[in-house]
């Protein structure tokens, strides 16, 4: 829509009796008004439809590949695929469902190995987990080396997961607003042009006059809006101003799952700004403009991304226009379900191994919740069973040209970097972990601008910030996350600490990168596999936490478990000093004393105390010690 419209909100589809039925087709076209090709989903003759579904619920998503534009830079075969065995670029497509906790299996949410070329039609068959919580999530294409194109051309659509009010029932009868801020058009580098110009709800914003679309709304009244960041690559940080004042709203969630404090659904209030990565979402309450206010907008704040990184200007996004004979929006969000408890308000938790099944009603969706205090607290209090460190980093191509393009890379600590092709599909994990474990990842940001971890399949939780603890205001279930940047000077980089759990439910091999989605084109990306194993791993001191003053390279880092001829080889680096042992003795200097530690070789079940919500992980817990005995597991 061209500069200064009215915005309107994407088309709804509900699922029905447990299904959501979408037949869609993967459109391309040139707009003369910027210069540049346009991607979409089109379902008849609404584009990127937003999906709406229960918990349980099936998406039947049958997808034709009609965006031929006439160009093929590339093909590539697949040794492992779904779909079709060959990639051509960049008319092919697929579809990632950013947030859902489903399996990387064909026909569900296998990312990596799905491929529709021209001409092709793909059926999806994606139930969702019952666990998964409600909230804000979508979809977009995901073909490596031209994600960046498609989602600029605008192929990104809302995901809305229902049952919401049961989680936070503040936003019970609430009017809802979904904006969908995108970017689109070739990268800029001619200061004070923003690096990328961005649309709301497909209206354009164009440099400089930024004129932004109109939303009439009704005076003084509290929306539910559900805001997500699809840009490929513009980082956003939104704020609401009438007549030159700042205004407070309530967070809700971030990334689809329900904020807490002290271990129970709580609004994050009195906000006057919020931060949005590329791929992240935020819903939040805000009370619309009285009828007197003269000027009132919705508007993103200058975003530093570092001195290598993109310029995000300050621009103005929405136009609120009070109007008492405004239209109520499509969808007011429903009370919360009087019979439910408070105990059982939250739907998520990520360490529950719950299987799929149908379901038609918000009622069920309840059915299998568990307390969001409890889930908070056993990820929390959980010993991970492995501890590693991750770093972004990037290079020119020729260091003696600085116009010559930049390498990107996301590597494990020890590892080679190496640059993300579609040949490393084809290659061993960078990163294999097992079901039923638990994770601390330490991600670092090695380069001059800002980076943005993302990883498939499921949610983790933010544990530290340069090896400080969150505050609980932080300490929350994201999909998405940025990384600042290093200013080319302190001695220790960016870093944060987030902990994650791999479900049975998940098993297989998917990706994580960053989420600037021309850093993933060009090789900030790897792949993970997810294995299932019939025994836990070994219990786990806590990791060692890391001064904000030390440098990464100080930290004591926990490695790998290895198995050779039976035994088990506990590897630590001190200082790149490994001590290699099937027993290994730990000599600690405090003050005057001297302690010893002897790390035990047999496998122990996984340490999950302090997290006794029923029905989690009983085909661990429940087995006895001779089920748990070493074998040789790789």
């Amino acid at each position: 829509y061209f500069p200064g419209s009215f915005i309107s909100q994407p088309k709804n589809l509900f699922s029905s009796h447990g299904y959501l039925d979408v037949h869609a087709k993967y459109e391309t076209e040139w707009d003369s008004f910027q210069n540049i090709s346009l991607f979409c989903y089109k379902v008849q003759d609404f584009q990127s439809p937003t999906l709406r579904v229960f918990p349980g619920d099936t998406i039947l998503f049958t997808l034709f590949n009609n965006a031929n534009d006439g160009l093929q830079d590339s093909s590539f075969k697949l040794s492992q695929y779904c779909g079709s065995e060959w990639v051509i670029r960049p008319s092919a497509t697929n579809i990632h469902y950013h947030g859902l906790h489903a399996p990387p299996l064909c026909h569900v949410e296998d990312t990596s190995f799905t491929t529709i070329n021209f001409g092709e039609e793909y059926t999806y068959d994606l139930e969702i987990p019952k666990t998964q919580p409600p909230g804000l999530f979508w979809y977009h294409p995901h073909i490596h080396g031209v994600t960046e194109r498609a989602v600029q051309g605008g192929a990104t659509g809302v995901i809305v997961v229902e049952g919401i009010e049961n989680v936070q029932p503040d936003v019970g009868g609430l009017p809802e607003q979904i904006i969908v801020i995108r970017d689109y058009g070739s990268k800029i580098e001619d200061f004070p042009h923003p690096s990328f110009e961005l649309t709301v709800n497909y209206n354009y914003l164009p440099y400089p006059d930024y004129i932004p679309g109109k939303l009439e709304v009704k005076p003084n009244q509290n929306q539910f809006w559900r805001i997500l960041n699809s840009a490929s690559d513009a980082i956003i940080e939104l704020q609401f101003v009438y007549d030159g004042v700042i205004q407070k709203f309530d967070i809700v969630s971030h990334d689809g799952v329900v904020q807490r404090e002290n271990g129970v659904p709580s609004l994050l209030k009195d906000q006057e700004s919020v931060y949005i990565s590329t791929g992240g979402r935020v819903e939040l309450i805000i009370r619309t403009p009285n009828i007197n206010v003269k000027s009132a907008y919705l508007k993103t704040l200058y975003v530093d991304t570092g001195p290598e990184g993109d310029y995000d200007p300050e621009r103005n996004l929405i136009e609120l226009i009070p109007n008492t004979n405004a239209l109520e929006p499509e969808v007011i969000i429903p009370y919360s379900s009087s019979s439910l408890s408070s105990s059982s308000l939250n739907l998520f938790d990520p360490l529950s191994s719950n299987s799929n099944s149908n379901s038609n009603s918000n009622s069920n969706s309840n059915s299998i919740t568990q307390s969001l205090h409890s889930t908070i607290d056993k990820l929390t209090n959980s010993h991970p069973n492995k501890q590693r460190v991750l770093y972004f980093s990037s290079e020119p191509v020729d260091s003696n040209d600085p116009e010559s393009d930049t390498l990107f890379y996301i590597t494990v600590e020890g590892e080679k970097p190496i640059v993300f092709t579609m040949d490393r599909l084809n290659a061993p994990p960078s990163i294999t972990a097992y079901t039923n474990t638990v994770e601390d990842w330490v991600i670092e940001n090695r380069a001059g601008e800002t980076h943005i971890f993302h990883i498939h399949q499921l949610h983790f939780l933010l544990m530290e910030e340069n090896g400080k603890k969150v505050p609980d205001s932080k300490h929350q279930f994201y999909d998405t996350i940025s990384v600042p940047f290093w200013d080319g000077i302190s001695s220790s980089y960016p870093n944060i600490t987030i902990r994650m759990y791999f479900s049975p439910s998940i098993v297989g091999k998917f990706v994580y990168h960053c989420h600037i989605l021309e850093h993933e084109d060009k090789g900030m990306m790897a792949t993970i596999e997810v294995i299932e194993s019939e025994i836990s791993p070994p219990e786990l001191p806590d990791p060692i936490k890391k001064s904000s003053s030390s440098s990464s390279s100080n930290l004591l880092e926990i490695n790998n478990l290895l198995e050779s001829g039976g035994e088990v080889i506990q590897v630590i680096y001190v200082n790149g000093i490994s001590l290699l042992g099937g027993v290994v003795f730990i000599i600690a200097i405090v003050g005057i004393g001297i302690s010893v530690f002897k790390q035990k070789k047999e496998f122990n079940q996984i340490n999950l105390n302090n997290m006794n919500t029923p029905g989690l992980l009983d085909d661990v817990s429940t087995r006895s010690t001779s089920e748990l005995e070493l074998h040789n597991n790789p």
